[in-house]
């Protein structure tokens, strides 16, 4: 079989387990649920139908390249739902410790800009760190293990100070 140059189309699951990283070029890996987790599966953007990017195909080139799975959709920009899951679930777990609105609404924010790697990512990262210290141990480590599934790596770095 001959592949074109170009992306291939992945197969996710809503929680963000890749089930087919080559889906067009390999269908018969294709599960319509998660095998970990028992969720449908998609191979495309719920907001603009755009096949999710799986892995590059080169010509010429035979190999086992590593994938990561995108947080964003290449065409039209929105947030895939692992994506939006992990920053709700990090939100709403700061909530529950916190009563104070303006550290609710400055969280939220800094995890917005660390899930889209802005220029601002880094300084966000000093943010959430800093009210992650404002609620219990136990929560603010769990928070930072789902984050940093969504952070570039240099914020990893600094939201897991001391690994």
């Amino acid at each position: 079989m001959y592949i074109h140059e170009g992306y291939d189309t992945a197969q996710i699951c809503p929680n963000g387990h890749v089930t087919n990283k080559m889906a067009a070029s390999s269908p018969e890996f294709c599960q319509p649920f998660c095998a970990k987790c028992g969720e449908a599966t998609i191979t495309s953007c719920p907001s603009c139908k755009a096949s999710i990017r799986g892995i590059y195909h080169s010509p010429g080139v035979i190999g086992f390249f590593n994938y990561s799975r995108p947080a964003f959709c290449f065409k039209c920009g929105s947030p895939f739902p692992w994506t939006e899951r992990k920053q709700l679930a990090a939100i709403e777990l700061f909530i529950e410790e916190t009563m104070n609105e303006t550290d609710r609404a400055e969280f939220r924010e800094s995890v917005a800009q660390i899930a889209r790697d802005t220029p601002q990512a880094q300084l966000a990262s000093r943010r959430i760190n800093r009210l992650l210290g404002k609620i219990g141990k136990e929560t603010a480590s769990a928070i930072r293990d789902i984050l940093v599934d969504i952070a570039s790596e240099a914020v990893k770095k600094l939201l897991m100070p001391g690994k």
